[in-house]
């Protein structure tokens, strides 16, 4: 089984999360690579989705991470998701949608990700919000920063485990 993490993280708490979702998916031999596009010239200068698409490794699953602003994701993450390639013997149709948010409130955005992946034709099979230190407050905290702000995250990660794992094999493309 492959996943694929793709985050959009322009203070670096997404794609924190999406690191820690991978390692721990390769700790337990579930094959899975973190994609950044923060900051991507094919995507976001030269608008060239189809090129970016194409160097997306095959997967079963795929997870999208990004943060919540203004209690839903960022509109560079609808040009996204509306240019995202239906499922086929490449892109997996299950998603997981993550949203990682400032000690505020999550809004519609899980919801709303969820709903545009829905479109392109992806089985949600569950959705993980992620609370962490705000972008504006992150230099106030120091000591055991991952740990803290991740701690909502840590116990999700075996429950996670386990919808991918029930995945009947017969089920994946």
């Amino acid at each position: 089984m492959n996943i694929t993490i793709i985050t959009f993280s322009p203070h670096g708490n997404t794609r924190k999360a999406g690191e820690i979702i991978a390692e721990y998916f390769n700790s337990e031999h579930i094959h899975s690579q973190l994609i950044d596009i923060t900051g991507n010239e094919i995507l976001w200068v030269k608008k060239d989705f189809k090129s970016f698409f194409k160097s997306i490794p095959k997967h079963d699953i795929l997870m999208i991470g990004c943060p919540v602003y203004a209690h839903t994701f960022p509109s560079v993450m609808i040009e996204f998701l509306n240019s995202l390639p239906e499922p086929d013997e490449t892109f997996g149709k299950y998603a997981i949608p993550f949203v990682t948010y400032g000690n505020v409130s999550s809004g519609t955005a899980l919801y709303d990700m969820a709903k545009k992946l829905k479109i392109k034709k992806r089985n949600s099979i569950m959705g993980l919000k992620i609370n962490t230190t705000h972008s504006l407050c992150q230099s106030l905290y120091n000591e055991n920063k991952t740990q803290r702000e991740y701690k909502d995250l840590y116990p999700l990660l075996p429950k996670m485990l386990q919808k991918v794992k029930t995945l009947n094999a017969n089920t994946l493309q």
